[in-house]
């Protein structure tokens, strides 16, 4: 029994690695992104890892609803594991805790929030987000 037990292991364990391999996106191609499921970004000479980490804001007017104004994204990212930036959508004029910015540049990389959709609309946790961005050079 334990040498069955051994053999699928070692079946198994290639699957499994794989499974846990991240999404690579070549440079100037749209990038999708979920909730704490980081991407890989490659360029000629450099990959940068991406993650989305945090909701931050997300005050936009949903679905058929008559709101005052339309609101805002806010999403915190982490970039190689250890840098943090943050990027909006909607009406960033207003004040806020975090710089708000479609954009923002990293180690030569400009990454631009493009979506930020949930799925169902009434339900406002991270995990339930998808996140597009374009990353270039």
């Amino acid at each position: 029994m334990k040498l069955y037990s051994r053999i699928l292991l070692l079946l198994l364990f290639p699957v499994l690695l794989s499974a846990c391999e991240k999404t690579r996106y070549s440079m100037d191609n749209d990038v999708n992104l979920r909730y704490q499921n980081p991407i890989i970004v490659i360029s000629d000479d450099a990959e940068v890892e991406v993650e989305f980490t945090k909701l931050v804001e997300d005050s936009r007017c949903m679905g058929n609803k008559m709101c005052i104004w339309g609101g805002r994204f806010t999403g915190e990212f982490l970039l190689n594991g250890q840098d943090k930036i943050y990027l909006s959508l909607g009406d960033l004029r207003h004040l806020a805790q975090v710089p708000k910015h479609t954009s923002d540049v990293y180690q030569g990389h400009t990454f631009t929030l493009l979506k930020a959709e949930i799925e169902p609309e009434d339900q406002r946790k991270a995990r339930k987000y998808r996140i597009t961005l374009k990353v270039s050079k």
